[in-house]
């Protein structure tokens, strides 16, 4: 084998062993706020506590959304005019909270005439967008590592 190629699959091999740690690694979130750019970035352990952090950021929310991400509520209802982030703030953190924690999320949403219409599509985005392995996408749900991560309904 020529020194080009050993050199060639070196790199490769490289770059799967840091996209597998990352995927191993907790989510680091980078909080935004407005008028003052990036504050802080912050992270949980498996015991749910969180921290700030110097690492990598893994995603960027809204200031506003830090007290939602750091809750230990069972539920949290999202307030807010169109156009103001929710959808999207609240789909990353479930995807990541299935990535890190393993957990469900039921989205529901007052009126949903079909899936198409639900955050089952933003949900498909995000997944592919962050090029996060593990999940599956379903016709009616999204799983993660063979277990049923989301589903949605409407009321």
């Amino acid at each position: 084998m020529s020194a080009s190629r050993q050199a060639l699959e070196l790199k490769v091999r490289a770059k799967l062993e840091l996209q597998r740690r990352k995927n191993e690694r907790r989510t680091v979130y980078g909080i935004v706020d407005p008028e003052k750019g990036l504050t802080h970035a912050i992270t949980s352990t498996k015991e749910g506590v969180w921290t700030e952090t110097q690492d990598d950021i893994d995603i960027y929310i809204p200031a506003k959304a830090e007290r939602v991400l750091t809750s230990n509520k069972r539920f949290i209802v999202l307030l807010g005019g169109r156009g103001s982030a929710k959808s999207v703030t609240v789909a990353d953190m479930a995807i990541t909270d299935a990535k890190d924690n393993q957990s469900k999320t039921y989205f529901l949403r007052e009126f949903q005439s079909s899936i198409k219409n639900s955050v089952y599509s933003l949900v498909k985005e995000e997944i592919s967008r962050f090029q996060l392995p593990g999940f599956t996408v379903q016709q009616q749900s999204i799983g993660y590592k063979d277990d049923q991560a989301f589903e949605f309904a409407g009321l």
